[in-house]
C-alpha cells in the first residue's frame, strides 16, 4: 500500500528522491520520509502527512549520490512522524511496504535478547533491529538482510542503505512488488514502474525471494538460492509515462473525461472493425464448465457485471467471490473451469493471495489488469490488459469502465464459441461496444445537471442506491464511489427488497438515487421506486426517455440516459455516478484525489 524511491547515482540532489515520491503518493500518504547519505553522514527527514509537507521541511538542496523514500498508508501506528519510514539509526536506514505478520514475537525476542530501543509502534521498525543485531555479530549487508528475510512471516519489499558503504542499495521483497529501473549512471528502485519512467530505459520485477544489490553502474540479483540470476528487462512503455491534469481541477475529473479516449482505444485493441471479430484466445470456452471470478472492490462490482453476461448470455455458471474471503473458506472447484482475476493494480494482496490458492487446484487462470508486468498478469495462464492508461486518483474511474469493456469482450466471445449467439448477433453487440465512447461523451456534456443533483446531495448525512438485476451492481459501484470521495454514509439495496426491512429508513430526508435503465427489469424496477415516493422518499432517477415520462412528477430529480442497447447499460449508467460522487466530493471541500485512509494499491 506504501510507496518505496531509492536512487543510487553518480550525480543527483534530494529533489529527485521527493519527485519519485511524489508519483508514488497515490499509493499512501498519511506521512512520508527520507534517508541520505551526505559528508559521510546518515540523514533521515520525515513528517506526518503528504509530500508537500516533507518539501517544506527540507530547507536546502542536498547534493546526494545515494537515497531512499517513502510515503505511507498506516497499517501499524497511526499517522506520525516517529512512525513514518524510513525507519533509522547512525549506520542504517530501511523503507518497508507490507506486514510484518510476527512483529510482536521478534519485537520481544530482540528486547530481550539485544536490549533494543524500539521508538515507532510499527512493524517495519523491527527489521531495522534485525538487520542491525545480524551486522554486529559479524554478518556482511548481504547476509544480514538475508537472515533478516527468514524471520519474517507477511509480505515485504524491503530496501536498505548502509552508510558505511555509500553507493550500495539492497532490495528484496516477499509478496509485495518492487521494480528495478536501469539509467545512465545511476539505477533505481520503486514500487511500481510508473515512478521511474522519467528517469529509465527499461525495468526488471524481482521474484519473491530475490535480493538486489543496486549500484550507480551495476544492478546484481540473486535469487533464494543465493545463485546470481537475470531477471527480464521490460522497456518503459507509454502506459507507465507521467501525466498531468491538463485544464482539470482533478486526476478524478481528467480520468473521468479521459473516457471516451481509453474506451475507444481498448475496443480497438480487441476489436476488428472489419468484420467485427473479437481478438482475445478461446481459453478453451468450449469445453468450460464453470467460470470463477475474483476480486475487491470496484473490480469485484465489475466482476458481479460480468456474472450476469456470462450467464444470461454465454449460458454458464459463474460463481463470483471476495478475494479477502477466498482463503478462509472452501471453494469447491470443479474441473474444467476457468478464475478470472479482476485487479487494476495487479497488485492486490487480496487478490494474489487468493490467485495461488486457485492455482492448487490446477485450473486455468485469467487475468484483468491495468498493468501489463504487474504480479497477477505474470502469475495467471493468460492476461488481458485493459489499456485505461494510469489512474492517479485513487478512487477508479476509467479503469472501472475499461474492465467492464474487457469482461463483456470475453462474454460475447465466449458465448460466439459455445454457439449461443450467431454472426448476426455478435455484429450487432459489436457495434453497440462501438457507440460506447460517443455516449459518455454524450452524458459528460451535460456535467452541469450532475452538478446540480450534487448540490442537492451534499448536506445529507445518508444516501441510498437503488437497482435491480445487473443495475444493483451499478448502484453498488455508485454508493462506494460517493462513500470514497464525499465521505457520506451510502448504502445500495436491491430494489426488490427495499419491502423486506430497509424501506424503514425512507422518510422525506433520505434521498434514494435510482439506476432504471429499460431492460427487462424496468417495470418491476419502477414498481419498487413508487414504493420509495409512497414513503415521501426523494428520488434522483437515472432512466431513459420512457421512464421519465412515467415517473418524472414524482422525482426530485431524473436524468435521461439515451437509452442504449441492453449489453452496454452498465457501462453507460456508471458514468453519471461518476460524476456524481465528483461532484459532491469538490462541493464538500475533500481531496477527491487522495481521500482520507485510502490509497490506490491495496498491497496489504
Amino acid at each position: 500500500m506504501c510507496g518505496i524511491f531509492g536512487v543510487s547515482s553518480y550525480n543527483t540532489d534530494i529533489s529527485k528522491l521527493l519527485e519519485g515520491l511524489s508519483l508514488l503518493e497515490y499509493r499512501g500518504y498519511d506521512s512520508a520520509g527520507v534517508s541520505f547519505i551526505e559528508n559521510e553522514k546518515l540523514t533521515t527527514i520525515k513528517v506526518k502527512g503528504k509530500i508537500s509537507n516533507l518539501r517544506a521541511k527540507i530547507t536546502r538542496q542536498h547534493p546526494i549520490n545515494i537515497g531512499i523514500g517513502h510515503t505511507r498508508w498506516s497499517t501499524h501506528g497511526v499517522p506520525s512522524e516517529h512512525n513514518a519510514h524510513p525507519h533509522a539509526n547512525e549506520n542504517i536506514s530501511i523503507v518497508h511496504n507490507g506486514i510484518i505478520e510476527n512483529a510482536n514475537q521478534l519485537k520481544f525476542k530482540l528486547l530481550e535478547e539485544e536490549s533494543a530501543k524500539f521508538i515507532s509502534d510499527t512493524d517495519s521498525e523491527v527489521i531495522l533491529h534485525l538487520i542491525s543485531s545480524y551486522i554486529k555479530k559479524g554478518l556482511s549487508h548481504f547476509k544480514a538482510v538475508r537472515e533478516t528475510t527468514k524471520n519474517l512471516h507477511g509480505s515485504f519489499a524491503i530496501v536498505v542503505m548502509f552508510k558505511d558503504q555509500p553507493d550500495t542499495l539492497i532490495a528484496t521483497k516477499k509478496h509485495s512488488p518492487l521494480v528495478l529501473g536501469y539509467g545512465k549512471k545511476e539505477n533505481l528502485v520503486s514500487s511500481d514502474a510508473y515512478s521511474l519512467a522519467k528517469y529509465v530505459d527499461s525495468v526488471s520485477y524481482l521474484e519473491d525471494g530475490d535480493i538486489a544489490i543496486i549500484k550507480q553502474d551495476d544492478i546484481q540479483i540473486f535469487d533464494i538460492a543465493n545463485t546470481q540470476i537475470k531477471r527480464q528487462k521490460s522497456i518503459v512503455t507509454s502506459q507507465t509515462t507521467v501525466q498531468d491534469k491538463g485544464r482539470f481541477s482533478h486526476y478524478m475529473q481528467k480520468e473521468i473525461y479521459d473516457q471516451p479516449t481509453v474506451s475507444k482505444e481498448v475496443i480497438d485493441k480487441y476489436i476488428h472493425i472489419e468484420n467485427c471479430s473479437i481478438n482475445i484466445p478461446d481459453f478453451d470456452f468450449a469445453s468450460l464448465k464453470k467460470i470463477y471470478i475474483t476480486a475487491c472492490g470496484t473490480s469485484y462490482f465489475a466482476g458481479m457485471i460480468a456474472k450476469f453476461w456470462l450467464e444470461e448470455i454465454v449460458k454458464i455458471s459463474v460463481d463470483i467471490q471476495i478475494a479477502s474471503e477466498v482463503n478462509y473458506g472452501y471453494l469447491p472447484v470443479e474441473k474444467n473451469s476457468l478464475g478470472i482475476f479482476i485487479s487494476q493494480s495487479g497488485e492486490t494482496a487480496d487478490t494474489i493471495s487468493a490467485l495461488r490458492f486457485w492455482k492448487k487446484h490446477q485450473q486455468k487462470s485469467l487475468s484483468i489488469v491495468n498493468a501489463k508486468e504487474s504480479t497477477i498478469s505474470r502469475e495467471t495462464d493468460y492476461c488481458l490488459p485493459i489499456y485505461a492508461g494510469h489512474e492517479i486518483g485513487v478512487a477508479s474511474t476509467k479503469a472501472f469502465t475499461n474492465q467492464l469493456i474487457v469482461l463483456l469482450l470475453i462474454a460475447l466471445k465466449a458465448a460466439y464459441i459455445r454457439k449461443q449467439i450467431s454472426n448476426e448477433e455478435i455484429v450487432t453487440y459489436v457495434k453497440s461496444l462501438e457507440e460506447v465512447p460517443g455516449r459518455i461523451a454524450e452524458i459528460l456534456s451535460h456535467e452541469d445537471e450532475y452538478q446540480k443533483i450534487a448540490k442537492s446531495l451534499v448536506k445529507t448525512s445518508s444516501i441510498l442506491y437503488i437497482g435491480k438485476g445487473v443495475s444493483y451492481a451499478i448502484a453498488l459501484e455508485g454508493a462506494l464511489k460517493l462513500k470514497e470521495i464525499s465521505y457520506i454514509h451510502a448504502e445500495a439495496i436491491m430494489s426488490g427488497e427495499l419491502k423486506h426491512g430497509s424501506i424503514a429508513l425512507i422518510d422525506k430526508n433520505m434521498p434514494v438515487v435510482a439506476v432504471v435503465p429499460e431492460d427487462k427489469n424496468f417495470n418491476s424496477a419502477l414498481a419498487n421506486v413508487q414504493t420509495a415516493i409512497a414513503r415521501n422518499g426523494q428520488i434522483f432517477l437515472l432512466t431513459s426517455d420512457k421512464g421519465y415520462d412515467l415517473m418524472n412528477q414524482h422525482c426530485a430529480d431524473t436524468i435521461i440516459i439515451n437509452q442504449p442497447n441492453n449489453i452496454i447499460s452498465p457501462i453507460i449508467y456508471n458514468i453519471p455516478l461518476q460524476l456524481l460522487a465528483y461532484h459532491v466530493g469538490v462541493m464538500k471541500g475533500n481531496n477527491v484525489d487522495q481521500p482520507r485512509n485510502l490509497a490506490k494499491a491495496v498491497t496489504v
